[in-house]
Formats: C-alpha cells, sequence, structure tokens
C-alpha cells in the first residue's frame, strides 16, 4: 500500500475553511471530489492543518492510501490540476513514508497577516489586507504581539465554539516587517487553535490603541476571551509554511521568501 502525499496551495476567500462540512464548500470537499473522478475510486484525506473560513494557504498537505494500481505522479498532478478550479493547486504528488502524518510529523507552521496602515489602499491587494489607518507607529504594536511568544495559555485568544481542551500552545518567535505602508505579520510557532491568530492580532491591535480593560500578559496568566479583543478578518491570513524539518530562524525565512517571491506591491514615495 501506498502512502500518497499531496502538496497544495489555495486562495481560501470562498471557502469555509479547509476541513470537510456538510455543505461541502470547503477546500477538502472540492479536492475528494476532484481526485475521485481522477482515480474512480472514494477517498477522504489527512490534513495538516484545517484553517478557518476564508483563509488562504501557499501550503497545505494531505495525504491518503492507495492501495490500486501504481499511480503516476506527474499525470496524477496533471488531470488533478485541470479539474479543480483556478484558486485550488496542486504543487507536488509524491510518495511518503508509510509513518508520515502531515499533522503529527510537522514540528510547526508559519502564518502571515497582511495590514495596511496607509490612506489609500492598493486595490490590487485589498481583497488580502486589513486596512488599519490608526496605526501610525508599529512600535506599541510590536511590544503587544510579543507578548505571546513562549509557551502560554491561550483560552482566551481562540474562538469559544473551540473543541480543544488543551489550550496550552507555543509560539516560537513574532516578527512585523513593513513594506511602505503594507505591515506583515509573520507569526511561527508549534500549533494553534481556532481562530488563535486572528484573535491575537486584533487583541494586540486592541492593546496597542489602548482599548483592551487587561493587558494581554494578564489574560495570558487568567484566560477570559470576553476581555480579549477582536477577532482580525479572515482574508489577509495565510498559512505559507508547515515545517517537518528543523525551526528556521524567522528573520532568515523571511528573508529567503522574500528573495524568491515574484510578487511585490508598490512603495509609497
Amino acid at each position: 500500500m501506498n502512502h500518497i502525499r499531496l502538496d497544495l496551495a489555495y486562495d481560501g476567500r470562498r471557502y469555509f475553511g479547509f476541513q470537510s462540512q456538510v455543505h461541502g464548500n470547503t477546500v477538502q470537499d472540492i479536492l475528494e471530489k476532484a481526485l475521485e473522478q481522477v482515480l474512480q475510486h472514494s477517498l477522504r484525506l489527512t490534513s495538516a492543518s484545517r484553517t478557518d473560513t476564508g483563509v488562504s494557504a501557499e501550503h497545505q498537505v494531505v495525504t491518503f492510501k492507495w492501495d490500486a494500481a501504481p499511480l503516476d505522479l506527474a499525470l496524477l498532478e496533471s488531470r488533478l490540476n485541470s479539474l479543480l478550479p483556478s484558486e485550488i493547486r496542486l504543487k507536488r504528488a509524491q510518495i511518503a513514508h508509510e509513518n508520515f502524518h502531515p499533522a503529527y510529523s510537522a514540528r510547526g507552521k508559519i502564518y502571515r497577516y497582511r495590514m495596511w496602515k496607509g490612506e489609500c489602499l492598493n486595490p490590487f491587494a485589498w481583497p488580502y489586507i486589513w486596512e488599519q489607518r490608526r496605526i501610525n507607529d508599529t512600535t506599541q504594536f510590536a511590544k503587544s504581539l510579543s507578548s505571546f511568544v513562549g509557551v502560554h495559555d491561550f483560552k482566551a485568544f481562540a474562538n469559544i465554539g473551540s473543541m480543544e481542551r488543551n489550550t496550552i500552545r507555543r509560539i516560537f518567535d513574532i516578527k512585523i516587517e513593513e513594506q511602505g505602508d503594507l505591515i506583515n505579520i509573520w507569526v511561527s510557532g508549534g500549533g494553534f487553535l481556532k481562530q488563535m491568530i486572528r484573535i491575537m492580532i486584533g487583541s494586540a491591535l486592541d492593546e496597542s490603541l489602548g482599548r483592551l480593560e487587561r493587558p494581554i500578559t494578564s489574560l495570558l496568566q487568567e484566560p477570559e476571551r470576553s476581555l480579549a479583543g477582536r477577532t482580525a478578518p479572515s482574508p489577509p491570513l495565510s498559512l505559507i509554511k508547515i515545517l517537518y524539518d528543523k525551526i528556521p530562524d524567522l528573520n532568515e525565512f523571511v528573508g529567503e521568501y522574500n528573495a524568491r517571491s515574484a510578487i511585490s506591491l508598490p512603495q509609497r514615495r
């Protein structure tokens, strides 16, 4: 039996997250239907991350078991991409080790959240950016975000409907990168609760603007979701990388990512 690994990328704005749901409008549902058409066999995917409604991914990993005829992986890539909608792409298909698990084998994940502080939002970037004109100086915002680095109980920074019993998580590092009016917030961590990054960012913004009743450091010690900040919108959030090897230095990762990225936004003059 072969253990097939698929590495994907998708624009999640029109989907209710990755994980399959009854209504069927998720990335997993669309991908499984396309695979069934190509392979003439129904199957269930195991994923590395569920990703929330509206969240995109530059790197998602799924696996499935295959014990039928040998697969031509190059042909699978071609046929699958011809069937998938343009906002979902299969980047690579490969045979994985039998013990590989897309979620349990992962050592961490890197996300990026994008904000815009200028008066005039770039129209080519607006679907993926949260416009916040009140951020004149990111110093306090960065200080608030730094409170999350380390091992903490993130119960106050998770969706109230989350079914997770263990709310302890580790954030490796957080980096703010400014490119003119564009603010990229990079978050590296071992794992995340439902809507956790979006609530972290909303809370850090609210704290930097003097809108929180209790500081983030206090909410990490004595969790109370109702006292944390707002939930930032989902389209500006992207899962950038699932980490299966060593945890990279975040500054080095961002530098290398930007060096190989073909898309950049114009700077304010």
